[in-house]
């Protein structure tokens, strides 16, 4: 059985589920592979789950996704794909400077500041 692990790299201390970023924000993710055959490829391809309006995602030199949240906070979803599997991470996002203060809240608050 194939596995897809998805983490903020670095992962933060303490961790996040799901992960919090503040609108427009940029973060690499790593993708883990579990149970590919020795040998076998563990590379994945990442995408965003809705397309560009949801952020966009590229991939680095160390084959990390790179994910720019989009400028409206809600909540969204990238994907890394391999050969065998696939897994997902969600996303919540917040106007800057509040994804920190609101590390117990299920849903990003819309309203109040706007970005500058």
């Amino acid at each position: 059985l194939v596995a897809i692990a998805l983490a903020p790299d670095p992962a933060p201390n303490p961790p996040q589920d799901p992960v919090r970023m503040s609108i427009r924000e940029t973060k690499t993710f790593k993708a883990t592979v579990s149970g590919v055959p020795n040998g076998g490829d563990t590379s994945v391809t990442w995408s965003v789950v809705g397309g560009n309006a949801n952020g966009t995602i590229t991939t680095d030199a160390n084959g990390e996704g790179v994910y720019t949240a989009p400028a409206t906070p809600g909540t969204y979803q990238i994907k890394a794909t391999s050969k065998l599997g696939e897994g997902t991470e969600m996303i919540i996002t917040f106007p800057k400077g509040k994804a920190a203060r609101h590390a117990g809240r299920a849903e990003p608050e819309t309203g109040g500041e706007t970005d500058a």
